[in-house]
């Protein structure tokens, strides 16, 4: 046989017009079901277990207009035949419509709010401070760039107090200022640095 489900954001209940289940219409989904004999009365066992019908639940939950609190309605085609309970009958023996589902994953905001953004502790941002670089997100969501040495290399040895180049031939003690200006020391008769040796004394 082949089952399908009524393909209805929620199905009418089954009423006593000729041929009303066959003029519904029915989902694209189908699944084929050639159960085993039934040798016991009211046996319910994997003989009477249908194959799974998720693809026909998914086509009706996957609708616009479905909600959970709708009803629904499978369709059963072949031939021979078999005896069930109904729900009006006995429910503790009217068969059951089975669902195991995952539910959705919550979100996890990143560091801009951004649901499942790119945003995260360890990635590229911009701190806004011209004065430093390689800005990242850390683990409390702050952006925090490296202080720009004086050459502009983020956390770099450049820094005032250190080593540096005037580029002056007639200076030397270069070192990098407060200002990151590179200041050497005027050389002397003798070429120390900052010396006391001026021409006045050679004259």
């Amino acid at each position: 046989m082949v089952i399908r489900a009524e393909a209805a954001d929620n199905a009418a209940p089954i009423g006593w017009t000729l041929n009303e289940l066959s003029g519904r219409s029915t989902t694209a989904a189908q699944v084929d079901w050639a159960p085993a004999a039934w040798n016991m009365v009211d046996e319910a066992a994997m003989a009477q277990r249908t194959p799974d019908l998720a693809s026909l639940v998914q086509e009706l939950v996957s609708r616009p207009g479905w909600s959970t609190d709708r009803a629904v309605l499978f369709v059963m085609e072949g031939v021979g035949g078999r005896s069930a309970w109904s729900w009006n009958e006995d429910p503790t023996k009217a068969a059951r419509l089975c669902i195991a589902y995952d539910e959705p994953a919550t979100p996890v905001l990143d560091c801009e709010g951004v649901p499942n953004g790119q945003a995260v502790p360890g990635t590229v941002c911009d701190d806004g401070d011209p004065g430093t670089g390689n800005d990242t997100w850390d683990l409390n969501c702050l952006c925090a760039g490296v202080s720009l040495d004086c050459t502009g290399v983020p956390g770099g040895s450049a820094t005032p107090g250190s080593v540096c180049d005037d580029g002056d031939a007639t200076t030397g003690n270069d070192t990098y200022q407060t200002t990151c200006d590179c200041v050497g020391q005027l050389l002397d008769c003798l070429g120390v640095p900052g010396g006391t040796a001026t021409m006045e004394q050679f004259r």
